[in-house]
């Protein structure tokens, strides 16, 4: 009973945190950027093409929203050449000191996202008519930068939001863009075309192939509506990094309290329980945001979720179930981020290790082949075949494969020589 009144503490002093940091984050967007009268018609008339999902994503019947149609896309583009033109010049001088984000705020460019209010706020209210229009405020604005070598994401701070306004601004490159769980596509805006979205939507960046991406990226909130779901989300995966364990089981179980429905919380909540070593607990969080997961994608679990439900279950010894979480998840893919390649590879190594505890090592073999052929030094997943070499008789394969390892090895004693 002491326990419980010491969570139920710390969740309200939680929830208590996200409403004051919606405060003054609602004051400082009206201080740097301003107000837009609620009520005066957009500047851009190019109409909009809605984008549906599936069942209640982001909230009971997708509150505040209260629609389907959670991803908007402009059918004419939403800032002409021009503008395009003057936002890249506002940070050209900044991008050697931040070359993946430049924040307008911060480098006296407020003016600028000023006039673009009377063009993204009406459209936010007229897309999204649930919405208090009076209320809408842009909160930060940021020009992010990415080139295909880019080894971080190119993106804007993490910062809760109600809705969140993309705009290309027209820098040449190929491939990349935005890809949304919801529905499973990849929405590619052209120069001065916008993508509008509820910013609980889980989404990616994903890379270029050539040449560089330069893209305005407006986070608005509405000062009637807290979105304290989101916001302690977020407060507890913060806390957890911190290390403060307590505070983030606090804070996501509250979010949860506070909307039940979003994968991401349970997801991060299962984090936090099985960092606290509540192990049983986290099985069922990360299994509760596997089903949640599966419920608004047409039946397309979350990747993360699934690998870390295997993992879990690998530790625990459940090596069939575990199993089959990875051979889901690879089934499902990674998302198309810069980083979809490790993960899968990282699948791809759990899911043999679990075969080879069934003793299924001419299964584990061909897995592990697959792993090699994309991370050739890969050290543990050699070390991996060269057990199910020995297990399958094939001792000279089984020798390739040490010899494989003590190669690994000698480059990482190299590496650590080349450092000191």
């Amino acid at each position: 009973a002491g326990d419980a009144a010491v969570l139920a503490e710390l969740a309200k002093q939680q929830k208590q945190a996200a409403l004051e940091a919606h405060k003054v984050q609602v004051g400082e967007a009206e201080s740097r950027y301003g107000m837009w009268d609620g009520a005066s018609e957009s500047i851009y008339t190019g109409g909009w093409d809605q984008v549906s999902v599936q069942g209640d994503v982001v909230g009971l019947e997708n509150e505040p929203f209260f629609t389907e149609g959670l991803l908007r896309v402009s059918v004419e583009p939403l800032l002409d050449q021009r503008t395009q033109e003057r936002l890249l010049a506002a940070v050209e001088s900044h991008v050697q000191k931040s070359p993946d984000a430049v924040d307008l705020g911060e480098v006296g460019a407020s003016e600028q996202v000023r006039s673009l209010l009377p063009v993204v706020l009406p459209c936010v209210a007229s897309e999204f008519p649930a919405l208090d229009a009076q209320s809408l405020r842009v909160s930060s604005a940021c020009v992010t930068r990415e080139l295909p070598t880019t080894t971080a994401l190119a993106t804007a701070p993490l910062e809760p939001a109600l809705v969140t306004c993309i705009i290309d601004l027209g820098s040449p490159h190929s491939g990349g863009g935005f890809w949304f769980r919801a529905n499973g596509q990849v929405h590619r805006p052209a120069p001065g075309h916008a993508i509008l979205f509820a910013s609980s939507l889980s989404h990616v960046e994903v890379p270029v192939s050539e040449g560089v991406r330069r893209t305005l990226v407006l986070q608005i909130v509405s000062a009637s509506q807290p979105n304290v779901g989101l916001r302690l989300q977020a407060q507890g995966t913060a806390l957890r990094e911190a290390g403060d364990l307590s505070g983030s089981r606090a804070a996501l179980e509250q979010s949860i309290r506070e909307n039940g429905l979003v994968p991401e919380s349970w997801r991060e909540l299962g984090k936090t329980q099985q960092a606290l070593q509540d192990m049983k607990a986290a099985e069922t969080t990360y299994n509760r945001a596997v089903q949640l997961s599966r419920l608004n994608t047409k039946d397309v679990a979350d990747f993360e979720a699934l690998f870390l439900l295997g993992c879990l279950r690998q530790a625990l010894d459940k090596t069939d179930e575990a199993s089959t979480c990875f051979e889901e998840a690879l089934a499902v893919g990674a998302p198309p981020s810069r980083n979809r390649i490790r993960h899968e590879i990282d699948a791809e190594h759990n899911w043999a290790l679990t075969l080879m505890a069934m003793d299924k090592f001419e299964e584990a073999a061909v897995i592990l082949d697959q792993v090699l052929d994309e991370d050739p030094n890969a050290e543990e997943s050699w070390s991996a075949l060269g057990v199910c070499m020995v297990k399958l008789g094939q001792e000279e394969a089984a020798l390739l494969c040490q010899q494989q390892v003590l190669r690994i090895q000698g480059l990482k004693e190299s590496d650590n020589v080349a450092l000191e």
